[in-house]
């Protein structure tokens, strides 16, 4: 603006009289030239706070410039023996010098603030096109796990082929289930560690026999309950939920590491005597449940960071808080498929909807065997 708007100076010409050289003004089509115009993709609100100070900035432009005219108009010669109409017009010019600074200025601060909304503007567009690829990603996923699931389905149950023959010729059922053969939905139950720490091992066996006293049943001997998910890239994942983490995936080599020497059964869902897998809208809407209850847990551990005790949404008390068998107990009724809560009053009563041993006592849902995954896997 300086170069076109910084109108006055004094020369001297022949003819003695001093002479007030003025550049032109700058008219306003050429000044809004100057002045960007706001883009119409930004999001509205940028737009019409912007819009707001263009049309200022721009008024201030004409009445700068209606000045500059009239002073061109009243200064634009004097004679140099008129010192009184001289004294006054260099006044004038001195007040014009710093309209004109000022003006400058607010030129710059909002070409500074059009320059922020734009950066602004371009990270979220940024990030809008990320989660839109993040989805393209995830609807990959999505395809490519249907289409595993559907391999899947084509391979005959053997598991109710075993449970048929058995009650056929009075043999036990397959006795026990690879880590291998895993399926989406299926409830790993895990005994107490024999190479943990002491205090690991007195919680493990005072989980199983709260469960026991509480659920009237002996039969299950699980501190533990970790559900399976699904198979990605040669890896399967899986939703644990411990104290101290709270709900997390987790791969089949943290589970290895953890949970490898311990005695494993799996609970597989059981409809009228016989096992039935999830179907494959089920399965996706499973570890659909799964990530959901992940990211629910890591926003709430920033919540309760300032809590001494209940710093996750592991517990039986607590608002959203669930122990491991809850969240199994979840993920699988997440699916649609019927799921009771425990039969247990007192379970209930401590705010436990679903413990270890439902898994066990519910065997018109539930078929537990034993799972071996040492014999195929390398332990930690």
């Amino acid at each position: 603006m300086k170069n076109s708007c910084k109108l006055l100076h004094l020369n001297r010409i022949q003819i003695g009289i001093i002479l007030f050289v003025t550049l032109s003004s700058s008219n306003i089509s050429a000044q809004e030239t100057t002045i960007p115009k706001i883009p119409t993709e930004w999001p509205l609100n940028m737009q019409n706070s912007m819009s707001s100070k263009r049309l200022i900035l721009i008024e201030h432009s004409k009445i700068y410039d209606a000045k500059v005219d009239d002073f061109n108009a009243r200064c634009g010669l004097v004679k140099e023996n008129d010192y009184q109409k001289l004294s006054a017009c260099r006044k004038k010019s001195g007040i014009l010098d710093a309209e004109s600074d000022l003006l400058d200025k607010e030129v710059e601060i909002f070409l500074a603030t059009f320059n922020d909304n734009e950066r602004i503007y371009k990270a979220y567009k940024e990030q809008k096109e990320f989660k839109e690829s993040e989805q393209v990603k995830i609807d990959q996923i999505i395809t490519e796990q249907k289409h595993l699931i559907q391999q899947r389905l084509k391979e005959p149950n053997r598991w109710s082929n075993g449970v048929i023959n058995s009650l056929k010729t009075n043999e036990p059922p397959l006795p026990y289930k690879r880590f291998n053969e895993l399926e989406s939905g299926d409830v790993i139950l895990f005994s107490p560690s024999q190479e943990s720490s002491i205090t690991d091992k007195i919680t493990g066996k005072a989980i199983i026999k709260a469960d026991q006293i509480a659920s009237g049943s002996n039969v299950s001997s699980a501190s533990h309950t970790v559900t399976y998910l699904k198979e990605e890239n040669g890896k399967k994942l899986f939703l644990d939920n411990i104290p101290g983490q709270g709900p997390k995936i987790i791969s089949e080599d943290e589970l290895l590491k953890s949970y490898g020497d311990r005695d494993t059964q799996v609970a597989k869902l059981n409809t009228y005597g016989i096992a039935q897998p999830l179907n494959k809208e089920e399965a996706i809407k499973l570890y659909e449940t799964a990530k959901e209850m992940e990211v629910k847990n890591k926003a709430d551990k920033v919540n309760k960071a300032g809590n001494l005790v209940d710093t996750t949404n592991y517990g039986a008390i607590g608002k959203d808080n669930i122990v491991c068998s809850e969240a199994s107990w979840i993920l699988l009724k997440s699916t649609g498929r019927e799921m009771p809560k425990s039969k247990s009053q007192e379970a209930k009563t401590l705010g436990v909807d679903f413990s270890p041993s439902d898994f066990y006592e519910n065997v018109q849902y539930f078929l537990v065997t034993p799972l071996s995954i040492n014999s195929e896997k390398k332990m930690y």
